[in-house]
């Protein structure tokens, strides 16, 4: 990616940056103002974030965190570019997919975010109730469960996995409607 000035950050941040029923804090005079709420955060799961994607939408967080919080990270194995993620971004749950890298990772590296492993842990950040928008980058068709339980659970849901589509796209539509 470009970075911060690719279309592909922009296209996430107009996804996800306000809530769609959001109005625009005016002032006496009918002026915008700038305001922080906490309840026009919206906050985020980025299911491989350590992927093209999922640094993609960090990089539009970063660029927009009166709006965006990260609740959850997940990769697969990068478990050291996990920890920076974790160290600036202060997700509450960071899960690693493959459970075998465990015992490479020295305790206390996530500070005080919940460590957990595997498919139960990503399926767990999917359905977590603090989540507004899970951004579904897993890879292949890794990705599809994370994604399904995100939909059972009525999130809205950045689709960036073609392989959801191809294996499953016609029963996940369904489930949208």
């Amino acid at each position: 990616t470009s970075g911060r000035g690719s279309s592909v950050d922009r296209r996430v941040s107009e996804a996800i940056q306000r809530p769609a029923n959001a109005k625009t804090p005016t002032d006496q005079h009918g002026r915008c103002r700038r305001v922080f709420r906490a309840d026009l955060m919206k906050r985020l799961a980025i299911l491989g974030s350590t992927g093209s994607i999922g640094t993609s939408c960090l990089d539009v967080v970063r660029a927009n965190r009166r709006t965006l919080s990260v609740e959850a990270l997940t990769a697969h194995r990068s478990w050291q570019e996990l920890t920076q993620q974790s160290r600036e971004f202060c997700p509450r749950q960071v899960v690693l997919g493959d459970p075998a890298v465990a015992e490479e990772i020295p305790p206390g590296c996530f500070g005080e975010a919940r460590l957990s492993f595997g498919q139960q842990g990503i399926e767990e950040v999917a359905a977590n109730p603090d989540v507004d928008f899970v951004v579904s980058s897993i890879v292949g068709a890794a990705g599809l469960r994370g994604t399904w339980v995100a939909v059972e659970c009525g999130k809205t849901i950045g689709l960036a996995n073609k392989e959801t589509l191809v294996v499953a796209g016609p029963l996940i539509t369904q489930k949208v409607h």
